[in-house]
């Protein structure tokens, strides 16, 4: 009985396949989605992550963040890349959770980023239950579906582990359910000029290798040709150096991050679409708004800190309603 066991064990220990470090995937940036108070000074932020792959094309890779700060807990720091070909840039599928105490600085030092995954080949496993096999190229995009793009921007497709046909009619491209027909074409990449249109943009790619298998990509970008001109103000006026998201009412998941240093900003690229506005300021202040971009072509946003702790040393009620300002008359009852 003792050698079945062991002999099980070897055989599901084999089949244990672990992915590979990916020294040459870098951090390069984190894009604010969402940051919400949840105690004193104590706030929790939302990131998505855009890294870099500067080594050879990674298949599944996934991300790892950990923190050396005592001031910040990491809530989820595990997130999905996909795959990334060499000389990529790629904004993570899914997001990481950062817990803050603002107390502290932040120092964004004190986050190390590391990623695995499987390096990317031609060869792959068999595939008996399709007529036409699957690719086994990697398709991508340095384009940021999470971010607005810019009016007749420029987009690319790239491939990892095969090579697109040479021939154009084996390859289909649809904007918004139109037919796009001018593109130029490279075994590693094709390329559309003067591509995207003001509002929603739906890609869809059909297209075969070098060798007839099918590859296919399915997204959407959000442009916009409009713009506002903004400043970040406490209740007195006073400029705040501070943190200002804008994200998209229909997708808040699509934003844009810039940072106001106390002199007007003006930022570009939103379509004609309700944008949500929220800054975050160095010492805990927030404010938020919206606009409807083309209506409008500036904002003020005003923000607000916490307030100094009430001087009552009755908050917990031992002492009636002493220190406590009681409209009419009212007691206070135990709980059972």
């Amino acid at each position: 009985m003792k050698s079945a066991i062991a002999i099980i064990t070897t055989a599901l220990l084999c089949t244990v396949a672990s992915a590979d470090v990916l020294p040459g995937i870098s951090q390069t940036e984190m894009q604010l989605e969402l940051s919400q108070r949840v105690g004193r000074g104590l706030y929790e932020y939302t990131y998505a992550i855009v890294q870099e792959n500067q080594g050879d094309d990674a298949l599944n890779v996934t991300g790892m963040v950990t923190s050396s700060a005592s001031n910040v807990e990491v809530i989820d720091g595990q997130f999905s890349v996909g795959d990334m070909p060499s000389a990529s840039l790629k904004t993570s599928d899914d997001t990481i959770v950062l817990q803050i105490d603002r107390s502290s600085p932040f120092d964004p030092q004190s986050l190390t980023f590391s990623y695995t995954g499987d390096p990317a080949g031609v060869e792959g496993p068999p595939t008996d239950d399709y007529e036409e096999a699957a690719s086994y190229g990697a398709l991508s995009t340095s384009t940021n579906p999470y971010t607005f793009q810019s009016v007749n921007g420029s987009f690319a497709l790239d491939v990892s582990g095969a090579y697109f046909a040479s021939e154009a009619y084996q390859i289909t491209a649809s904007l918004n359910s139109d037919l796009v027909e001018s593109f130029s074409l490279s075994p590693r990449q094709i390329i559309f000029q003067n591509f995207f249109v003001s509002g929603e943009n739906h890609v869809v790619f059909y297209g075969n290798d070098d060798v007839g298998s099918s590859m296919y990509f399915d997204a959407i970008f959000w442009a916009g040709s409009h713009s506002i001109s903004f400043s970040v103000v406490d209740g007195n006026g006073t400029p705040v150096i501070a943190d200002v998201t804008f994200k998209l009412s229909d997708n808040p998941k699509v934003t844009k991050t810039v940072h106001y240093e106390g002199v007007t900003l003006l930022v570009t690229d939103f379509p004609a679409r309700t944008i949500i506005v929220e800054a975050q300021g160095e010492d805990g202040q927030y404010g938020s708004t919206a606009f409807i971009a083309g209506s409008q072509t500036s904002a003020v946003i005003v923000v607000k800190g916490i307030d100094a702790p009430a001087p009552n040393s009755n908050l917990d009620f031992q002492n009636g309603t002493v220190g406590w300002v009681v409209s009419g008359p009212g007691t206070i009852a135990e709980q059972p």
